[in-house]
């Protein structure tokens, strides 16, 4: 069990594991109650291409933990295009607070159970703490290996946290196989119901490397002398 106050872990990181990766074309007009991302939050969403991940670390600075996120695509706000990560669930919660504090990534804390099947395939559970499960799918992947890298697919994140924006550019590289996804649930009320949706590829990437790096704070040109207004007027409430 991590500490129940655990100190942030700056950044940067480095990551390394294996998981899966599912990419998806979401459509422009899904609801912002179905991708669970808050329009005001960062921006007018746009759709594209999105994914679905399900990601093992084995190390990182905060050590291993395990990781279930989705991008639901693109996000519009002033002069920026970017994905947005709008749910995502960890193992750990040293990871929790330090992924708010340094990227503004919303993690929440859930339970992990991978199982290991015959035929290169696992089966992935996801709870809550208090047990409620909430995501579960069964998964394969090939044996004819590719290599990735994320300057082909590119994912820049503009993640707003606590009236603060954040963007970050992060790197990552490894060997990937051709995957699929099986035998989807979701409970919508927690986790974004995608089961309705086909994703156009999936890719099981074992193993993979990936650095965050220290994220760059994007401010409106407004915003600055908006927050000192309105703290000092609550100061003198």
């Amino acid at each position: 069990m991590d500490n129940p106050t655990p100190q942030v872990v700056e950044a940067p990181w480095q990551l390394k594991g294996n998981g899966y990766m599912f990419l998806y074309n979401f459509p422009k007009n899904w609801a912002s109650k179905a991708h669970f991302m808050p329009i005001e939050q960062s921006g007018e969403f746009q759709g594209g291409l999105g994914t679905l991940m399900l990601v093992d670390y084995e190390t990182s600075n905060v050590g291993p933990y395990r990781e279930l996120l989705l991008i639901p695509g693109k996000f519009c706000w002033l002069k920026f295009r970017n994905y947005a990560i709008s749910r995502i669930w960890v193992s750990s919660q040293t990871s929790v607070v330090s992924g708010r504090a340094n990227w503004g990534i919303p993690k929440q804390l859930a339970d992990f159970h991978i199982t290991a099947k015959a035929g290169r395939r696992q089966s992935w559970e996801v709870q809550t703490p208090e047990g409620q499960m909430f995501f579960k799918a069964d998964l394969s992947h090939s044996r004819l290996p590719l290599p990735i890298h994320t300057a082909l697919v590119p994912f820049p994140l503009l993640q707003t946290w606590e009236g603060r924006r954040y963007l970050t550019k992060f790197k990552g590289y490894g060997l990937g196989h051709l995957a699929k996804l099986e035998n989807l649930q979701i409970n919508g009320d927690i986790f974004p119901d995608i089961t309705p949706k086909k994703p156009l590829i999936g890719l099981r990437v074992d193993p993979f490397h990936i650095r965050f790096p220290v994220p760059q704070m994007i401010e409106a040109p407004n915003e600055t002398w908006d927050r000192g207004f309105i703290g000092a007027i609550q100061a003198r409430q």
